[in-house]
């Protein structure tokens, strides 16, 4: 069977409808669980089992019948795992496109037995590979199209669909200093598992490296610890302890591509340890750690060669103020930052620095208030003209 452009577009809409009026209905009728439609007819499934699918006619239209299974899957354990379906008869008889979701209707993946530019299948199965959380379900729906009832019928005698683990079932590891590259579909995520060798600042950087590289861009969309609580990013920084499991989430957006590569990379940002009235000379993107002597009122700020921004953490991460360019008053250079604050004694303040610089000093000095620096009592600008407050996370 030759697959026109049009039966394709016709399924890729109808799937889109599906999964939209699944979680309208859902909202509609206050279900508190937004999967409620799904739980009424997929069919549950565990991993290393083959089970036939349970089809519902969709659409008849002249010589097209497209149907729709799914299924319900929830791991026993965080892994990666893979998703197969097709049969026998499927080759050259019907084309097939299965989505993979999480709880939330989030697509995870898609995949399909024929190509972008193909007119037939290309082959008999499909399957796509993606890491899965222990105890949470993820719902699978597959949608078939063929010319003809006959055809359709004997696709569903050979149908199976199985769940496995893959390999391992630990996604690809990422060194410090090193880079891995992943491939993933837009508006999806991807993760890579990093075990830090000591506790200290990573700063983790994406960059698409498909043909449109220029089209869209990638981010880390979030950094899970192994018992999957969410860490506290911010532009790529995270806090990291040595000997633990750490999976790293990259994203990219819907302008990109259907399928693209993304490579991930991690650093270990460099650490000073710094306390009372001081100036720290730096090279390169530091992470200062800097333990109050006294309580009082504080303003750190750079004097530097180029674009230096700073995001101040408290001892257990959380970001408490961020600024790239209030600096200008204090340095002349207007790209410098200043963050005032209030000292506690005692207490231990991390400031990552990071930009675009070949020489920094940063200078920590008690603010006298007397006009000629930021008032340390009120918040920097952030870049985007807000005000930065304490107690963010950062995310």
């Amino acid at each position: 069977m030759k697959i026109s452009k049009t039966i394709k577009i016709i399924l890729a809409v109808l799937a889109a409808l599906i999964i939209i009026g699944i979680a309208a209905v859902a909202l509609v009728m206050h279900i508190g669980d937004p999967n409620g439609m799904l739980k009424n007819y997929a069919t549950v499934v565990t991993a290393g089992e083959e089970y036939p699918g349970k089809f519902k006619n969709v659409l008849k239209m002249e010589n097209v019948v497209i149907c729709m299974t799914s299924f319900r899957f929830t791991p026993e354990e965080s892994a990666e795992y893979t998703f197969t379906a097709g049969g026998d008869a499927v080759s050259n008889k019907a084309g097939m496109s299965m989505f993979v979701m999480d709880e939330d209707l989030s697509e995870l993946f898609e995949a399909a037995n024929y190509g972008d530019d193909d007119e037939a299948p290309e082959s008999d199965s499909m399957e796509g590979t993606t890491f899965l959380t222990k105890g949470q379900s993820y719902y699978v729906t597959v949608d078939v199209f063929s010319d003809g009832a006959a055809e359709m019928d004997a696709f569903k005698e050979s149908f199976r669909f199985s769940v496995s683990k893959a390999g391992d079932g630990e996604p690809e590891e990422l060194k410090t200093g090193d880079s891995i590259r992943l491939k993933l579909n837009k508006d999806q995520q991807a993760c890579a598992m990093f075990k830090p060798e000591e506790t200290a600042f990573y700063n983790f950087d994406t960059s698409i490296v498909s043909k449109d590289a220029n089209a869209g861009f990638s981010s880390i969309y979030d950094i899970t610890g192994e018992d999957q609580t969410s860490m506290i990013v911010t532009d790529g920084v995270c806090l990291m302890e040595k000997g633990k499991t750490y999976y790293v989430w990259v994203g990219v957006d819907e302008t990109t591509r259907k399928s693209s590569e993304v490579e991930l990379s991690c650093r270990k940002m460099g650490a000073e340890a710094a306390g009372g009235l001081c100036s720290i000379e730096i090279n390169g993107e530091t992470v200062i750690e800097y333990t109050a002597e006294a309580n009082m009122p504080l303003m750190i700020s750079s004097t530097s060669d180029g674009d230096p921004n700073a995001v101040m953490y408290d001892s257990e991460g959380f970001m408490l103020r961020k600024d790239d360019d209030s600096g200008g008053i204090v340095s002349g250079n207007p790209h410098d930052f200043a963050l005032g604050f209030n000292a506690e004694r005692g207490k231990t303040y991390r400031i990552c620095v990071n930009g675009e610089f070949t020489q920094c000093t940063v200078n920590i000095q008690e603010y006298k208030g007397d006009g000629t620096e930021p008032d340390s009592g009120a918040a920097t600008e952030a870049d985007d003209g807000t005000e930065e407050t304490g107690g963010g996370t950062g995310q």
